[in-house]
């Protein structure tokens, strides 16, 4: 029986578009777009080699949450540009060659990557783990066994300098997002708190529900009691839309697994798909060494 002592998760949707436009010139013979189907894997194998680990995870995205779209319904409902370089197909493409290379490849129409990062590692604590993402959501996961490699800052992001690189410590991340929104995914903040605000609130608070209780105690709010209508409206949909350990106790708690497929290390197919996108240096042993050394087999957490 093997020890697993370090778990590589990464957040599939975030780098597969890196990939798209890291390397948008990327095409095969007919001069289809391979940028996802090439990049990817090669910025894994990579990864791989930086952050050498035993069990390897790439979450991807099912869509988006229905408990969510309920609270909000514009909830990540982001504009699509058309371009035509078949990013889907690709997608799809890369699901299957990854879980053909000894990598755990997560994803269920329905469910989000965000949701199943955290819940693989409520379901590894004590085994280190780093994420791969530039997503600010997964801050507050971080921990003594949990850091993140934000790949766009080339930084790997942990409870000792979290506050340094955000101005924010992890544990306040969750009430600085609740506060501040999320324009990209439509997630409305409360107008007039920007970072320096939002920092002089904590620093005055410590949290929301601290807040709440000076103003519940009667004591004078100053400058932020203009704010209080705001905070107490967008508080109880934000806490819900952003903090993923409050989203997983309340709708995902046993009663949710978490599917992963791994068909092991076969060569056959990943050199299939290779030949669909004009890929030859998938058959470079540097390229393949780091996937050969990860632990095979599929779960169902």
């Amino acid at each position: 029986m093997t020890t697993t002592n370090k778990i590589l998760l990464i957040d599939g949707n975030n780098l597969a578009h890196r990939a798209r436009h890291r390397f948008i010139k990327f095409s095969n013979k007919e001069g289809k777009s391979s940028s996802v189907a090439f990049g990817a894997p090669k910025i894994i194998s990579s990864l791989l080699r930086r952050f050498p680990s035993d069990i390897c995870y790439a979450v991807f995205d099912g869509g988006r949450a229905a408990e969510r779209l309920a609270l909000l319904p514009g909830y990540k409902d982001r504009d699509k540009k058309d371009v035509d370089d078949g990013f889907e197909e690709q997608m799809e493409d890369l699901m299957t060659m990854l879980s053909h290379m000894n990598v755990r490849v997560v994803h269920s129409t329905g469910k989000e990557a965000d949701d199943y990062i955290y819940g693989l590692c409520r379901a590894h604590p004590r085994i280190h783990k780093t994420i791969v993402s530039s997503d600010k959501d997964f801050i507050p996961l971080l921990n003594e066994y949990t850091k993140i490699f934000n790949p766009f800052k080339d930084k790997i992001i942990s409870t000792i300098n979290v506050h340094d690189v955000y101005g924010f410590s992890h544990r306040e991340f969750v009430d600085y997002l609740i506060l501040k929104g999320d324009k990209s995914d439509g997630i409305p903040g409360v107008s007039g708190l920007g970072d320096k605000r939002i920092r002089d609130f904590l620093d005055t608070y410590e949290s929301i529900d601290g807040y709440f209780e000076a103003a519940e105690a009667g004591k004078s709010l100053g400058v932020f009691d203009k704010y209080f209508d705001q905070i107490d409206e967008v508080y109880d949909i934000n806490l819900e839309l952003i903090n993923l350990r409050y989203f997983w106790t309340k709708h995902y708690r046993g009663k949710v697994a978490i599917p992963s497929i791994n068909k092991g290390w076969d060569y056959k197919v990943v050199s299939k798909l290779a030949f669909k996108y004009s890929i030859t240096s998938f058959r470079d042993e540097n390229f393949q060494k780091p996937f050969k050394k990860l632990e095979s087999g599929s779960s169902n957490i």
